[in-house]
């Protein structure tokens, strides 16, 4: 976050602060569901939080899940976890 804000400033402040003269796009991978087993409410809560900030900053953005890059199946990945963690 610091560094969006930092970035906007510079893009966008007033004369005195403009140092960068480029466009920015962000592209966020969202790992929520495959790696931190996030529920769909709560995903779709980050994900919008996200898409909020981009806009408040003027910036376009990608979303990617990250099962699209790396071809993970999310409910594999939950069934293993919810199995290491019955055995801890």
């Amino acid at each position: 976050m610091a560094l969006l804000n930092m970035l906007y400033f510079s893009l966008f402040g007033n004369q005195s602060n403009r140092k960068m003269f480029f466009s920015v796009h962000i592209l966020y991978i969202d790992e929520g569901p495959s790696v931190y087993g996030h529920s769909p409410d709560e995903n779709n809560k980050n994900l919008e939080f996200i898409r909020e900030t981009c806009k408040k900053y003027k910036f376009t953005y990608t979303i990617l899940p990250l099962e699209s890059i790396f071809d993970i199946d999310i409910n594999e990945s939950l069934d293993m976890r919810a199995a290491d963690e019955a055995t801890a």
